[in-house]
């Protein structure tokens, strides 16, 4: 997904106007420090092409600053001497914003390491850079592949009906990342790939404590564990069409 999207920061000027009389005066000016502005602000300046009432101008293709030096110099000019005061203009540049999974951020805008793609927006000391607020939809990785019944430790799982052996990923971030994405609430996930549903203790604490002892899971149970294939993972096509259904 790839949304068009607006950088935004103001540049500090340090000015100097000398005066004679009415006859003579002259300005110069020496850029300062760079600074971000709010989300609202740089979303405004967008819209309405001004900040703090000066007209946004076009100084390169797809680069906009305000230019606001002659009317600050024009208050500044005395009747003899020189004054110096300092001010803002803001720049603005167009360009992009885009992601391959709905987190990470690619631009030409600038890092966004730490943005969300969602927010629509991302502030950083220097600069501030607005787009479309998203909502993206993750797919669950996992589609259905089998339910039989298991027997269970707190190190391994083993199936009866495929005669599969595996250890259980200890990984707690990645298995609850997944239980999210998936709209699972209980489940362990394997390290062969397997993701593995117990409808009969989704209503309990589960944690891998839960089944320290040897358990059978699935024998004489009207909801035996159900199996998920991880997508990415080239294995037996599933005995059932059936897909998962994602967020």
């Amino acid at each position: 997904m790839e949304l068009r999207a607006h950088k935004c920061f103001k540049t500090e000027l340090i000015a100097k106007t000398f005066s004679f009389l009415s006859i003579y005066h002259s300005t110069v000016a020496d850029v300062g420090r760079r600074e971000s502005i709010s989300v609202d602000e740089c979303r405004k300046a967008v819209a309405e092409k001004k900040y703090v009432d000066q007209k946004l101008e076009e100084i390169s293709p797809g680069v906009y600053r305000s230019n606001s030096t002659e009317h600050h110099a024009k208050n500044q000019t005395g009747w003899m001497g020189t004054k110096e005061y300092s001010f803002f203009e803001l720049t603005v540049q167009t360009g992009n914003v885009a992601t391959m999974d709905g987190k990470e951020i690619i631009s030409n805008l600038g890092p966004m390491k730490e943005c969300s793609f969602d927010a629509g927006s991302c502030k950083k000391d220097e600069f501030t850079i607005v787009w479309e607020a998203q909502h993206t939809n993750t797919l669950c990785p996992y589609e259905y592949a089998y339910t039989s019944s298991a027997i269970t430790n707190n190190e391994f799982l083993a199936i009866e009906e495929t005669g599969v052996f595996s250890s259980i990923d200890r990984d707690i971030r990645k298995v609850q990342q997944v239980l999210h994405i998936c709209s699972m609430s209980q489940a362990m996930l394997m390290d062969d790939g397997l993701l593995v549903e117990f409808p009969e203790i989704q209503n309990r604490k589960f944690n891998l404590d839960y089944v320290k002892r040897d358990n059978h899971f699935g024998r004489g149970s009207a909801e035996p564990p159900i199996f998920w294939k991880d997508l990415e993972e080239r294995r037996p096509s599933s005995k059932s069409g059936r897909t998962f259904p994602h967020l």
